[in-house]
């Protein structure tokens, strides 16, 4: 690289930076005042603080992006003038070996916590939905493969051995299998696209042992195994965009794979369909522009659909007996609504609380208003009421927009500062209970730890200070942590004009952005960011690596 040439590079990496450094800031300042001034209260803060964290940011970012050159131009004057991948090291350690070996180790290492959690944390809609499966009255609120796995597991071993401990151990070791299965699926792309190895052995430490990812291992929320199957495709799309195949899909098992992580994201999440349509149209543009040969991926998309379709509607509809209730789409509304009635009742019309006590059962969540979770606000509205008088509902919202604009803003703040925060206060249970995440397993399942210091040690993580208290570790484990970082990478790409590599990051935002929309911030919703953490050097790597060569390393 020519000194023009690094100077432009330079002033590149400062102009983007700077560009990186102001969503974090942004985010910091308004998360701050929604935690402690319940919304965007201070201005004065907001100009006081906003400049030097944005300074901050941006020089955090600069480091990254100026690291990054440097390493790139060492690599170019080592390698003549392009980046080359290191092939005879892919010879010697093919990825397959390292899917393997990761396998192995991730088994392994998480046998001592799998003891420590036995038979394994029952937790959030675990208890719901083992009654549904006994009961037969599965409700399309909870994904239905997923009731329907967690169910039979369960209740085939309870039923032979008269322990439903027993029973849940059988699923938390199914599902310890299958996140090691996906986590193992990262150091195999991470060696596919050939990343150095002190990146993969990283990727294999980091799931192995970062607290969050163990305890969500052994969680049997359906957040766990769905994050593992977005991180999975987000990565396997990276890769298959930069080797530039003219049939996309480099390798026979290729298609399969996409097809079959795509279908576990659609039917785990209803609101990743939102994010996944927008993806999947943006891929086939990128296909039949750049791709000579169309009909595997045309394949591939149909067969998704034919799946996602006949799963969605003739086997659901003939499982579930009870649909989701529209109230679950309803949280930002509702819970604005709930703001204004509890917080300015006095100033309101008797006509108004009138609309609002028919449409709302007051007394079915005893009342309350909880501003980080919408459980109760939803939850105390009549459906049958809405359905009848949805103009009512709606006159009465826009009224009170029109009244109380910044209530509803700050209501939507104060919802969801969790994601985007890195020291909220996490709000666990619906009456407004603080906690991380739930460590201890929910009735009828007792906990029965094998190791119980070491699960003594994981319940700091519940609602301990280490996740609440202590400012200068919990930013470790905050789900906005690792946004930030998702932020700084996507800007480097586009920093480096690679913009076919931003789709999967589309799906990946979008993704995001709906949790914006739901009921609480709850750090499960997160958890695929933290899981992106090891993809991130894959990420600075095909930013910078020729995709020529790149091409020929992995035929």
């Amino acid at each position: 690289m020519t000194e023009k040439e690094s100077k432009k590079e330079y002033k590149k990496n400062i102009i983007f930076a700077v560009i990186a450094g102001f969503l974090p800031a942004f985010f910091t300042v308004i998360g701050y005042m929604a935690k402690n001034y319940h919304g965007f209260d201070n201005y004065v803060l907001f100009a006081i603080a906003f400049i030097p964290l944005w300074v901050s940011f941006s020089a955090l970012s600069f480091f990254c992006y100026n690291l990054a050159s440097y390493r790139n131009t060492v690599k170019k004057n080592n390698n003549s003038s392009t980046i080359s991948i290191d092939a005879k090291s892919k010879r010697i350690v093919d990825e397959n070996i390292v899917f393997l070996i990761s396998f192995a180790i991730l088994i392994a290492v998480w046998m001592p916590s799998f003891m420590a959690f036995y038979p394994g944390i029952f937790a959030y809609d675990n208890q719901w939905q083992y009654t549904m499966y006994i009961n037969n009255d599965i409700s399309t609120h909870q994904p239905v493969f997923h009731t329907l796995i967690l169910g039979f597991l369960i209740t085939t071993v309870e039923n032979m051995t008269g322990s439903i401990n027993k029973g849940v151990a059988a699923y938390t070791i199914f599902q310890m299998a299958m996140m090691a299965l996906g986590l193992s699926f990262i150091p195999y792309l991470l060696r596919r696209v050939g990343v150095k190895i002190a990146s993969i052995i990283f990727s294999i430490a980091f799931f192995a042992l970062f607290p969050i990812i163990v305890i969500f291992v052994f969680t049997g929320t359906k957040d766990s195994i769905f994050s593992v199957a977005v991180v999975d495709f987000v990565g396997f799309n990276l890769c298959l965009l930069s080797e530039k195949s003219e049939t996309y899909f480099t390798k026979k098992k290729d298609a399969p794979i996409c097809v079959l992580l795509a279908f576990v994201i659609l039917t785990f999440r209803g609101n990743a369909l939102y994010a996944l349509i927008p993806m999947l149209v943006l891929l086939a543009i990128y296909v039949l522009k750049n791709c000579k040969k169309k009909i595997g991926f045309i394949i591939s998309i149909s067969v998704l659909l034919v799946l996602f379709i006949a799963f969605n509607y003739p086997v659901t509809n003939a499982i579930a007996k009870e649909k989701v209730s529209k109230a679950e789409m309803m949280s930002v509304p509702c819970q604005q609504l709930a703001r204004i009635y509890h917080y300015h009742f006095d100033e309101l019309s008797e006509e108004d609380i009138a609309t609002y006590d028919e449409l709302f059962d007051i007394n079915k969540w005893y009342g309350y208003y909880v501003p980080e979770i919408a459980d109760a606000s939803k939850g105390s509205l009549r459906m049958d009421v809405y359905e009848s008088k949805k103009s009512d509902y709606w006159k009465l919202w826009s009224k009170w927009l029109k009244t109380y604009p910044k209530e509803y803003v700050d209501s939507v703040l104060e919802n969801t500062y969790g994601l985007y925060y890195m020291w909220p206060r996490y709000v666990l249970y619906s009456y407004g209970q603080e906690g991380y995440t739930v460590i201890h397993p929910m009735q009828p399942v007792e906990a029965n730890s094998k190791i119980p210091r070491l699960f003594n040690l994981y319940t700091q993580f519940e609602n301990g200070s280490i996740v609440q208290k202590n400012g200068f570790v919990s930013w470790l484990f905050a789900p906005a942590t690792y946004l930030y970082l998702m932020i700084i990478s996507v800007v480097y790409v586009l920093k480096n004009k690679k913009y076919n590599l931003m789709i999967p990051f589309v799906f990946l935002i979008l993704l995001w952005a709906t949790f914006l929309i739901g009921p609480a911030a709850l750090v499960r919703y997160s958890l695929f960011l933290f899981m992106m953490t090891p993809l991130l050097p894959m990420v600075f790597k095909l930013s910078k690596v020729e995709h020529s060569l790149l091409n020929k390393t992995t035929k």
